[in-house]
């Protein structure tokens, strides 16, 4: 807990280097990674704890909806990928301009089954 160097006997050269005279191995060869460990040891916890089973949720959750458009729909894994993402940006529900764009194909009870099993996958 007290700085290294007030340990370490040295004096100057001549080219303006530092020339070490007492044996400084030990202070450095042992040093204390007790807070590292510990920040390791927090993150690989959340990780176990709450972002694997957070994304194994999701993953499951994805699949599940993209059965069900598969299913009904048939719709190619980027525009299944789409749908889910802007369901997900607006609480389960198609903006309007979504619906008049890229999922015009969709009538409006087409709209709402689809936003009626996304709520029911991914919200509830």
């Amino acid at each position: 807990s007290h700085p290294l160097l007030d340990f370490v006997e040295w004096r100057s050269t001549e080219d303006h280097n530092v020339e070490v005279l007492n044996d400084t191995a030990d202070y450095y060869r042992y040093y204390d990674a007790t807070p590292q460990a510990e920040f390791l040891y927090r993150c690989v916890r959340d990780t176990v704890l709450e972002v694997v089973p957070r994304e194994v949720r999701y993953l499951r959750c994805y699949d599940e909806m993209k059965a069900f458009l598969d299913r009904e729909f048939e719709m190619p894994d980027k525009t299944v990928a789409t749908l889910v993402r802007f369901l997900e940006q607006n609480g389960g529900r198609l903006s309007k301009r979504a619906r008049t764009k890229e999922f015009s194909a969709l009538d409006e009870g087409e709209v709402l089954a689809i936003e009626r099993k996304f709520g029911e996958v991914f919200l509830e």
